[in-house]
């Protein structure tokens, strides 16, 4: 099955450069594999600290960049200290549409806007965050060896939340079962997803479905709905009580509604 799925990015990958609309109709039948659930962890502070996990492939520039170009890809991952200047980010070479990135670093990390958020309710950005590579086909090795170091840093630094940023069809795949591991450990998490289709197989504990696209989930939302997408992240950190909920973001519903969403999702 990994080969079979490395074959099917291979081919996405070299039409993507011809035709990036039928590259995106191949993407749209990935076998997206199934994901057990875990039980949701329950945040004991009104007051949390916050971490951001990208699997763009972001990367510092005193830092090397993610091999994207590996048959199966990369299942290593990427520390940063919890303020730095966005415009060190770098993006890992891809078939992603760079331009939002270049003209907003945000588009893919909104660290900015988590900050404003944070001030907001009293919260904390973590001392640190984490970036992936989303094409990782063997999420086992990352689960291995990747995640418990992650773990750690997040231990010690007694983060609270994680929100989880994909960037691509596979990083639909790989991200939950990397939300599932830190929730296991204690630590809540809140998965964003703008795949719908991949959430009938797979999702994290926490989910927030938004309207995004490959490359730059966040580049067409202004700064001030990114900052609404992340209330709406860290309201669901504390308020979602079923593993497997998915709340669509703009939230233009009551909180009855929005479960009857996660329902009709599910």
């Amino acid at each position: 099955m990994k080969f079979f799925k490395a074959v099917i990015l291979a081919i996405g990958r070299a039409i993507h450069r011809v035709s990036p609309k039928f590259s995106k109709k191949l993407e749209q039948g990935y076998p997206f594999a199934r994901q057990k659930m875990v039980r949701l962890t329950h945040l004991a502070t009104k007051n949390p600290r916050v971490a951001l996990l990208s699997s763009a492939g972001l990367y510092l520039e005193n830092q090397q960049p993610f091999q994207y170009k590996n048959f199966y890809g990369d299942f290593s991952f990427r520390v940063f200290p919890g303020d730095f200047p966005i415009c060190f980010l770098r993006l890992t070479e891809s078939d992603f549409d760079r331009s939002g990135f270049e003209a907003d670093p945000g588009s893919l990390f909104p660290l900015t806007e988590l900050k404003a958020v944070a001030a907001e309710f009293g919260g904390q950005v973590a001392e640190h965050h984490f970036s992936l590579l989303g094409f990782c086909l063997k999420p086992n090795k990352l689960l291995e060896t990747s995640v418990p170091q992650i773990l750690k840093i997040l231990k010690e630094d007694k983060t609270d939340i994680v929100l989880l940023v994909p960037a691509c069809v596979v990083c639909h795949e790989v991200l939950p079962p990397v939300a599932a591991a830190l929730e296991k450990s204690g630590i809540a998490t809140v998965t964003f997803a703008f795949i719908p289709r991949a959430l009938e197989a797979t999702r994290g504990p926490r989910t927030i479905l938004f309207d995004g696209d490959c490359g730059l989930p966040f580049g067409a939302l202004a700064v001030e709905t990114r900052k609404e997408l992340i209330r709406l992240a860290i309201r669901a950190a504390f308020e979602m009580k079923t593993a497997g909920e998915v709340w669509k973001f703009p939230p233009a519903f009551s909180a009855q509604t929005m479960t009857k969403n996660a329902a009709a999702v599910r």
